[in-house]
């Protein structure tokens, strides 16, 4: 079951999967919040093949994204994706990230604030792998040197990154 009197009870695979094929042809998609979405159910989302258009997907405070739903959405989607937010994802690790920067070359804006998992060494990829990316909210990271953000930087200065404390990383200067 999905909704009993406007609260929503769960989201299993079927439910999510059967959601989906209503929206084929969905550009963005945003299950926010969506704390009742299971690892696997997530999983089946994106390997339904279904929502063919999609580039735009928020999954920011979805409890089970985990590395192996980041692996699904970039099989399918990381070659069209321009937008992606994991905030708040708290089981996605370095694993997941090394995905999405090899995977998601067509990526403007890419979003993972309050991550505390990810040290962010696959970052220097970033200038090789996603030549489009123009914005990088890591705030609330806790474990990335800003190091690595200030050399992305300097071999990416069309990008702006947001570090820990909510503060801009740009070219020459860090704001």
């Amino acid at each position: 079951m999905c909704l009993l009197r406007n609260e929503l009870l769960s989201f299993n695979s079927c439910c999510l999967t059967n959601f989906a094929k209503k929206l084929s042809d969905i550009e963005v998609l945003r299950l926010r919040k969506g704390k009742c979405f299971t690892a696997s159910a997530l999983k089946d989302l994106f390997e339904s093949g279904e929502m063919k258009n999609l580039v735009h997907l928020n999954l920011a405070e979805c409890m089970y994204v985990n590395n192996e739903v980041v692996k699904s959405i970039c099989l399918r989607f990381g070659r069209f994706l321009c937008t992606l937010d994991l905030s708040w994802c708290s089981e996605v690790t370095d694993k997941g990230l090394e995905t999405v920067v090899s995977s998601c070359r067509a990526l403007y804006e890419l979003k993972f604030t309050g991550i505390d998992l990810i040290v962010g060494s696959s970052f220097r990829n970033i200038p090789d792998t996603m030549p489009f990316l123009r914005i990088l909210d890591l705030e609330r990271c806790s474990n990335i040197d800003d190091s690595i953000l200030v050399e992305v930087v300097g071999k990416m200065p069309s990008i702006s990154i947001v570090d820990y404390y909510g503060k801009l990383i740009r070219a020459g200067a860090k704001s």
